[in-house]
């Protein structure tokens, strides 16, 4: 958002492939074709709402299907790149206007303001540079819930009449999450030899050191740059944001702080699963933390006649 080409105005509706133009040199190209992983890189591609593919995973392949798209040109370039594509056909698409620095003054202000602050007010300013881009990407489908009894006496829900709002600018959330991903993705490629796995904002590697090819951005200090969180002595991954950890943990001034091989005094053992509660993370071990994972210990809120009731509900990793 600080220094990439960002899109504003109206675009222009073209046909067939983009043909660069510079008042315009930003835009998002439909195109149908199958495709096949490159030797020795990382999948970029995911496609969502499709009887064909997982919405989760990346892809190595598309599986003998003519797979359908609508790509950011920051995304169909690093997909040329990572992918063999075959029987290609160019639909249609949308051009813009684009330009930098549109978000400079509000990044520098609330940065500013971060850096130099505590509490309340550091807070504040790390909500106002992340929530930025999700304005802009808002949903415009607003239709709400309306309260109704059952038959039992309950409180339910159901879907109320068909609203919806004018969308902010869509066009911005698209190249801003973009860029992030060619930020994530091409760190990772270059770490090819190394990569564990990659989320949204990280990048998890085997060995100790920070790779030459990335050190030149590495910097806590430093807006856009990455910073080095943690290191590991063992790991387990079984899916996007599923995965335990021995992190290296020394002691500062009373407080336990990330450490490393050397000079580490404890080790931390932590649990990233989403929708796991902190109860279950209790139970997890390197042993069994694994598909199928089950517990029955995560409260779940039942409508029942009077009010609601928490009832253990059943967890399991699938």
């Amino acid at each position: 958002m600080y220094s990439r080409l960002l899109p504003y105005g109206e675009p222009i509706v073209f046909e067939g492939k983009y043909v660069w133009d510079e008042d315009y040199p930003l835009h998002i190209q439909h195109i149908r074709c199958e495709f096949e992983l490159k030797e020795g890189y990382i999948p970029t591609i995911q496609i969502k709402r499709s009887r064909f593919y997982k919405g989760n995973e990346y892809l190595k392949s598309s599986g003998g299907e003519i797979a359908d798209l609508w790509l950011s040109n920051v995304d169909l370039e690093l997909m040329k790149e990572h992918y063999d594509l075959y029987n290609v056909e160019y639909i249609s698409g949308l051009k813009f206007k684009a330009t930098t620095g549109l978000f400079k003054d509000f990044i520098d202000k609330w940065t500013y303001i971060k850096t130099t602050s505590e509490g309340a007010i550091k807070q504040l300013a790390k909500l106002m540079l992340n929530s930025l881009y999700g304005k802009f990407a808002s949903n415009p489908d607003v239709t709400g819930k309306v309260p109704y009894l059952k038959e039992n006496g309950a409180l339910g829900f159901r879907l109320g009449e068909e609203e919806t709002k004018d969308p902010v600018y869509t066009p911005m959330g698209v190249f801003i999450t973009a860029w992030a991903r060619y930020t994530t993705i091409t760190a990772a490629q270059a770490c090819y030899d190394r990569i564990i796995y990659c989320d949204t904002d990280s990048i998890h590697l085997t060995g100790t050191e920070i790779p030459d090819v990335i050190k030149d951005i590495v910097d806590p200090k430093k807006l856009g740059y990455w910073a080095h969180e943690s290191t590991f002595k063992r790991a387990k991954y079984l899916r996007q944001k599923t995965y335990i950890q021995d992190i290296y943990m020394k002691e500062v001034d009373g407080k336990l702080v990330e450490g490393s091989p050397d000079d580490y005094t404890d080790i931390k053992f932590s649990v990233k699963c989403a929708g796991m509660t902190d109860k279950i993370k209790k139970e997890v071990t390197f042993e069994n933390f694994k598909v199928g994972f089950s517990r029955k210990m995560k409260p779940k809120p039942v409508q029942v006649p009077g009010g609601v009731v928490l009832v253990d509900d059943t967890f399991t990793i699938k």
